[in-house]
């Protein structure tokens, strides 16, 4: 019997929870929408399972610690929780950024502040008698991230992006895996199971290709390979 199946889980996270996705249809200004081909969908419909999908778009561990807080009595009557965050947590204040590109940003969870929400929204999960598996990170495209958080500037502030970047887009990617450690360090200290979801892109020859137009968001391709590592998780 799969992992999950025939099980009542809730999930908790970001935009990469919720399965947003970039709209194809829409040729003018990049649109999102909910995807019904998103991972936790997939594994619905896979598993017989009910999964109550409480990931928002724009989700940060701080947020997420409230959305636990606030629907306790759904995990309750859950056997597992799934929970991905880091996303938005890892993210800058790139429109300040391109104002002043000497200056010193923060992103918006420092790793030391995410780890410590993080355990706790995993001690609220078990307390409430159910159990907690972390998600690693989808990687992003760093180059695509750059065009996308840029789009709307003129070229000056753009250039201040990627000067404070220091004349490379790979910070962006780098900053990220950082929190991808953090997760692994974070499963290791609590003994909590971690679905890795970052290596089956990796392991495509171009992982960018299961991405959206965003460079942070799976696409459903992104999603159909999520669904197949947690459909075939053993932990």
């Amino acid at each position: 019997m799969k992992l999950f199946e025939n099980k009542v889980i809730v999930s908790f996270g970001d935009s990469v929870m919720k399965g947003i996705v970039t709209d194809s249809q829409c040729t003018g200004e990049l649109r999102y929408v909910i995807s019904d081909k998103s991972f936790t969908s997939i594994c619905e419909r896979k598993l017989g399972a009910k999964i109550n999908n409480f990931g928002r778009f724009g989700n940060t561990v701080r947020r997420g610690l409230r959305d636990i807080k606030r629907h306790i009595v759904q995990i309750e009557d859950a056997q597992y929780a799934l929970l991905e965050f880091g996303g938005n947590d890892s993210n800058h204040d790139w429109k300040a950024i391109s104002e002043n590109p000497c200056g010193d940003f923060a992103p918006d969870t420092w790793p030391a502040e995410f780890f410590a929400y993080y355990k706790e929204m995993i001690d609220s999960v078990r307390v409430a008698g159910c159990s907690p598996v972390v998600l690693t990170l989808p990687p992003i495209d760093p180059l695509k991230f750059f065009r996308n958080i840029t789009k709307d500037f003129v070229p000056e502030k753009a250039g201040n992006v990627l000067d404070w970047l220091g004349g490379s887009v790979t910070p962006i990617s780098n900053w990220h895996e950082m929190y991808n450690l953090e997760l692994y360090r974070l499963a290791s200290s609590c003994s909590v199971p971690v679905i890795d979801i970052t290596s089956c892109f990796l392991s495509k020859r171009n992982y960018s290709d299961y991405l959206c137009e965003d460079g942070m968001h799976p696409n459903e391709e992104g999603h159909r390979l999520i669904s197949d590592v947690i459909l075939s998780a053993n932990i």
